[in-house]
């Protein structure tokens, strides 16, 4: 109990500052990603000359890949570290991210929105996790709350070229997370 208030009375916000925000912004791109694909939709179905089944997929099938690496993600910071997981999950789903700006049809859009959806999806579990590790418990509630400010906002952002904007500097930025 006394190791507790120690801890409590030694933590500082500022102390994590830098990997917190690290972590937020990994957590917002995904985020923002999720959201902004279906406010593309439309415009695509032009871009690509394809019919709105066919590109339905692309929202699918990222949902569909970053569902199927959740249960993983646990598992994949036990075993690597959860900054080493984080990391590739942010570096994988830029990458993706980027991949989506170049396709030159529906079905290649689909295949690197599914990429990004594997990183995405260890991304937000992963740094949950890291938050809660980097927080003493009875302040994990303040930090979450920290943290969902911002990444609430990516939900109502949307803007596609924002994302493409984004993708190069996050894997920097999230490089400072301690061990």
């Amino acid at each position: 109990m006394d190791q507790t208030l120690k801890q409590d009375a030694d933590f500082r916000l500022s102390g994590i500052l830098v990997p917190l925000l690290a972590i937020i912004a990994g957590v917002f791109m995904v985020v923002l990603d999720s959201t902004a694909m279906n406010v593309a939709l439309s415009r695509l179905v032009v871009d690509f000359n394809t019919d709105l089944h066919t590109l339905q997929w692309v929202v699918t099938g990222y949902m569909l890949a970053q569902a199927s690496v959740i249960p993983l993600s646990g598992w994949l910071s036990d075993r690597f570290g959860a900054k080493n997981v984080f990391l590739t999950a942010v570096i994988v789903f830029t990458i993706g991210s980027i991949l989506c700006a170049t396709p030159s049809s529906a079905e290649w859009l689909v295949v690197f929105r599914v990429l990004q959806g594997l990183g995405g999806g260890c991304v937000l579990p992963v740094g949950m996790a890291y938050v809660y590790r980097l927080a003493p418990k009875s302040k994990v509630g303040v930090v979450m709350g920290i943290m969902g400010i911002p990444v609430s906002r990516a939900v109502r952002s949307g803007d596609w070229s924002c994302i493409v904007r984004l993708a190069g500097g996050i894997p920097l930025l999230a490089l400072d997370l301690p061990d």
